[in-house]
Protein backbone atom coordinates (compact mmCIF):
# COMPACT_ATOMS: atom_id res chain seq x y z
CA UNK A 1 0.00 0.00 0.00
CA UNK A 2 2.09 3.13 -1.24
CA UNK A 3 2.09 5.87 0.59
CA UNK A 4 1.66 8.79 -2.05
CA UNK A 5 2.14 12.50 -2.13
CA UNK A 6 -1.18 14.33 -2.03
CA UNK A 7 -2.01 18.13 -2.33
CA UNK A 8 -2.80 19.62 1.45
CA UNK A 9 -3.09 23.57 0.78
CA UNK A 10 -1.18 26.26 -1.20
CA UNK A 11 1.91 27.83 -0.18
CA UNK A 12 0.98 31.08 0.11
CA UNK A 13 -1.81 30.41 2.59
CA UNK A 14 0.73 28.98 5.09
CA UNK A 15 2.42 32.03 7.60
CA UNK A 16 5.43 31.28 9.73
CA UNK A 17 4.59 29.74 12.90
CA UNK A 18 0.45 29.82 12.01
CA UNK A 19 -1.26 26.35 12.62
CA UNK A 20 -3.99 24.82 9.96
CA UNK A 21 -6.09 22.24 9.94
CA UNK A 22 -6.43 20.82 6.55
CA UNK A 23 -7.77 17.56 5.33
CA UNK A 24 -6.38 14.99 3.21
CA UNK A 25 -7.75 11.34 2.32
CA UNK A 26 -10.18 11.54 4.93
CA UNK A 27 -7.85 12.27 7.42
CA UNK A 28 -7.43 15.48 9.63
CA UNK A 29 -4.06 16.95 9.95
CA UNK A 30 -2.29 19.94 11.06
CA UNK A 31 -0.19 22.04 8.81
CA UNK A 32 2.40 24.51 9.67
CA UNK A 33 5.34 26.60 8.18
CA UNK A 34 7.94 27.06 11.01
CA UNK A 35 12.07 27.92 10.13
CA UNK A 36 10.61 27.80 6.58
CA UNK A 37 9.90 24.25 6.35
CA UNK A 38 6.35 22.53 6.31
CA UNK A 39 5.59 19.94 8.82
CA UNK A 40 2.16 17.55 8.52
CA UNK A 41 1.02 16.25 11.54
CA UNK A 42 -2.41 14.07 13.06
CA UNK A 43 -4.65 16.89 14.11
CA UNK A 44 -6.41 15.02 16.92
CA UNK A 45 -4.60 14.74 20.28
CA UNK A 46 -3.93 11.13 21.19
CA UNK A 47 -5.74 12.08 25.01
CA UNK A 48 -8.91 13.49 23.74
CA UNK A 49 -9.17 14.15 20.21
CA UNK A 50 -9.01 17.92 20.79
CA UNK A 51 -7.81 19.41 17.66
CA UNK A 52 -4.14 20.27 18.35
CA UNK A 53 -4.05 23.07 15.16
CA UNK A 54 -5.80 25.05 17.74
CA UNK A 55 -3.11 25.14 20.61
CA UNK A 56 -0.28 27.26 20.78
CA UNK A 57 2.99 26.12 18.88
CA UNK A 58 6.34 27.12 20.39
CA UNK A 59 9.42 26.24 18.14
CA UNK A 60 8.43 22.59 17.04
CA UNK A 61 6.38 22.03 19.94
CA UNK A 62 2.67 22.17 20.23
CA UNK A 63 0.45 22.29 23.14
CA UNK A 64 -3.09 20.46 22.87
CA UNK A 65 -5.76 23.58 24.12
CA UNK A 66 -7.88 21.04 26.31
CA UNK A 67 -5.78 19.45 28.60
CA UNK A 68 -2.29 20.74 27.64
CA UNK A 69 -0.58 17.36 26.28
CA UNK A 70 2.69 18.56 23.97
CA UNK A 71 3.92 17.28 20.91
CA UNK A 72 6.85 16.92 19.05
CA UNK A 73 5.39 17.93 15.73
CA UNK A 74 8.16 16.41 14.07
CA UNK A 75 8.96 13.28 15.19
CA UNK A 76 5.17 13.36 17.37
CA UNK A 77 6.59 12.54 20.55
CA UNK A 78 4.78 13.49 23.72
CA UNK A 79 6.64 15.90 25.68
CA UNK A 80 3.63 16.38 28.53
CA UNK A 81 1.20 14.29 30.12
CA UNK A 82 -1.89 13.88 30.05
CA UNK A 83 -1.36 12.03 26.56
CA UNK A 84 0.88 8.91 26.55
CA UNK A 85 0.86 8.17 22.72
CA UNK A 86 2.30 9.95 19.98
CA UNK A 87 1.25 11.54 17.54
CA UNK A 88 1.64 10.59 13.55
CA UNK A 89 3.35 13.01 11.36
CA UNK A 90 3.99 13.04 8.02
CA UNK A 91 6.39 13.84 5.01
CA UNK A 92 5.78 16.93 2.97
CA UNK A 93 7.36 18.66 0.02
CA UNK A 94 6.17 21.66 -2.00
CA UNK A 95 5.41 21.28 -5.72
CA UNK A 96 3.92 23.91 -8.08
CA UNK A 97 3.33 26.16 -5.25
CA UNK A 98 1.04 23.94 -3.26
CA UNK A 99 2.39 21.84 0.09
CA UNK A 100 2.28 18.30 -0.74
CA UNK A 101 1.93 15.73 1.88
CA UNK A 102 2.73 12.13 2.11
CA UNK A 103 -0.07 9.57 3.79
Amino acid sequence: DMAEFIKAIEEKKLSEGIMVPVIVLGQSLGLVKKYNRYFAFENNCTHAGCALSEGLLEDLEVECPCHGARFNIESGEVLALPATLPIKTYPTKVANGFVMVEV
